[in-house]
């Protein structure tokens, strides 16, 4: 059975090596309100303007105030030493103080909270383009920001915290024991708001230092810009002892992507749940038992277009499998897309399953057709890894080192996404022109791709869809997602499907009478069990994603400090993102805009009965 496939082996990684310059920056700023006249003009009479359609919003302006930084210097033996601490009112004095720290042959790395606030506020985009910087990589997605610069042989990094710390900077505070400072931006006199600011700055430094020293005592090799990064390239030094092969075949590859979907979100009741008193669940660790405990693909070994039921059973018992599956169940419990959602219906339905659907759907007899399938070796690639930082996130809780468990938990969470990470097609070319701050972007209709055009430190860069990155091995991602989902699942049947009221990904919430059938199963500490989150006398759910209780509100796409106006209705500042900025050619100011945002009652991913039951869809 086995054939020979085209399969580049994953190689080792090997070296430790640290940024060895880093520069540590906040910034404070003045800020104006703007208002659009008849022509839709953003206008203020003290500053620039610049066009938005009419309408549009009501924004307000940031300009840099004060700021501080503060250098440091890694070295191996020592860590960080001789702080440099420098205070600045000024943007050009600023960014020509920074720009003299980065010597050639060593690149300054830049660290900001939330950074693109603090370069976009201070004039970096507009000084460093007209002193003739140039453009070598971008990345600006979810909390992930990374911007590389160079000028002759110098070279410059900006990296948010949020690439290694994805929460607030006052969260991270009260996690080095350093809390935030607090101040009314309103009242606050300039003396305290300094103080403030560099006290952000102390903060952001204190949390690099711990997370090098973590990847200095735990023989983690080089540092990466981003915890996905630094996990699988930890995981590719230290603990990559079985051998791993990457396929380029392109039928496996479309099987694969269409087998790989995310966790199970789901709402069984739309509105105020009837009951007193609920309990809420998490699943301790989940993607890190499934890695720990669970066969996952390695090599490619045959593809086909049918098989039996019987050989699948049979290959199932040595082999990590994917296949599209014609199936007829009554249990809601595989995966499928539909209208764009992932869904989990009864019925007959097709779908593509990896090994643990798989073999569930066997166990049940579930299966009425197999179509195109492929088959991996297998094996346990993850459990020395995850063992080392379960076993070091127990150490540390004993200790109460909020910030080193976390760091654990980071490296288990994160590694698994690399093997189905996607790169942006990029075409680069020199544009010195000294100036120039823009996006544009072009829909193909033939293609049915969308192009878009950045004009930044004197290079366009053109992005023009996505392709597979060099360590793209969907098939491995796909198992561990899956096999979540199942773990989920069997605590979900334990309590009885339409007794669970909402689950999302590894957590669960249900009725507290309902509490003693998963009993068996409660522990704190144990990888893969439950431990009990939270209880509430109160608990309304308004669709996937949202929910309220008495303690919290959670709604997606809005901030928990958002204030509520109306019945579902809030109002909020929203940070607008870089690629906002460059559709307006903003250069010389960041902008905030006030949002009014109602988020209604809405569920589409089962049916929901007059009585606020939620059913799954039935094929």
């Amino acid at each position: 059975m086995i054939t020979e496939f085209v399969c580049k082996k994953l190689s080792r990684l090997s070296g430790t090596g640290r940024p060895g310059r880093w520069l540590f920056l906040d910034t404070e700023t003045k800020q104006q309100r703007c208002e659009l006249t008849e022509g839709g003009k953003l206008f203020t009479p003290w500053c620039d303007e610049y066009l938005f359609e009419a309408g549009q919003f009501t924004g307000i302006k940031h300009r840099f105030k004060l700021g501080w930084t503060c250098f440091s210097r890694y070295e191996k033996s020592r860590a960080f030493v001789s702080d440099v601490w420098q205070f600045h009112t000024d943007t050009e004095k600023l960014w020509n103080y920074i720009t003299s720290l980065a010597i050639p042959g060593s690149p300054l790395h830049i660290i900001g909270h939330n950074i693109f606030f603090d370069l976009q506020c201070s004039d970096f985009f507009y000084y460093l383009t007209l002193w003739g910087w140039c453009l070598d990589f971008y990345y600006d997605k979810g909390l992930t920001y990374i911007l590389v610069i160079h000028r002759g042989k110098q070279r410059i990094k900006c990296l948010s915290s949020t690439n290694f710390f994805p929460f607030s900077l006052e969260k991270l505070g009260v996690m080095l024991k350093i809390p935030k400072a607090k101040v009314d931006f309103e009242t606050v006199r300039r003396a305290d708001l300094i103080t403030y600011c560099k006290r952000d700055v102390l903060i952001l430094r204190k949390a690099m230092e711990y997370y090098i020293a973590f990847l200095d005592d735990n023989n983690l090799g080089r540092f990466f810009m981003s915890r996905a990064g630094q996990a699988f390239g930890s995981f590719r030094y230290r603990f990559m002892d079985c051998k791993i092969y990457l396929h380029k075949d392109v039928d496996v590859t479309a099987l694969e992507e269409s087998g790989y979907f995310g966790g199970r979100v789901e709402s069984r009741f739309l509105g105020i749940v009837p009951g007193k008193s609920f309990v809420h669940l998490d699943i301790n660790s989940l993607y890190g038992f499934v890695m720990r405990d669970y066969r996952l693909p390695v090599k490619l070994i045959d593809h086909g277009w049918s098989m039996t039921v019987d050989k699948l059973s049979e290959l199932l018992g040595k082999y990590c499998v994917m296949a599209k599956v014609d199936l007829v169940t009554d249990q809601p419990a595989y995966a499928k897309r539909y209208k764009n959602k992932l869904v989990f219906p009864t019925g007959k339905f097709s779908t593509t399953l990896c090994s643990e659907g798989l073999q569930f759907a066997l166990d049940n007899d579930h299966i009425k057709y197999i179509g195109e399938y492929s088959v991996y070796k297998a094996d346990r690639i993850f459990e020395e890894y995850v063992k080392t930082f379960y076993k070091l996130r127990t150490k540390f809780r004993k200790e109460d080192n909020a910030i080193m468990i976390y760091l654990c938990k980071m490296l288990l969470n994160y590694l698994y996404g690399k093997f189905a990470q996607k790169a942006d097609c990029i075409e680069i070319a020199d544009d010195i022109t000294f100036d120039g701050y823009y996006r544009e972007e072009v829909y193909d209709l033939v293609t049915g791709q969308r192009e878009i055009t950045t004009k930044m430190f004197n290079r366009i860069w053109r992005t023009f869809g996505r392709e597979p990155s060099k360590v793209y091995f969907v098939a491995v991602a796909a198992h561990i997602t899956e096999a979540a989902r199942f773990v989920l699942y069997r605590y979900m049947d334990r309590v009885g499907i339409n007794n669970v009221l909402y689950c999302d990904t590894d957590s669960l919430k249900i009725r507290a009478e309902l509490l003693p059938l998963l009993h068996d199963y409660i522990d704190n500490k144990k990888l893969g069990r439950l431990k009990i989150e939270g209880r509430t006398k109160h608990l309304s759910i308004f669709g996937a994603k949202h929910y309220t209780t008495e303690k919290t509100t959670k709604i997606k796409g809005v901030p928990s400090k958002a204030e509520k106006i109306g019945d579902h209705k809030y109002k909020y500042l929203e940070f607008q993102r870089q690629r906002q900025h460059l559709r307006q050619q903003v250069t010389r100011f960041f902008v905030t805009r006030e949002v009014t945002k109602t988020v209604k009652p809405y569920y589409d991913k089962g049916e929901v009965l007059d009585s606020g039951v939620i059913i799954p869809f039935h094929f």
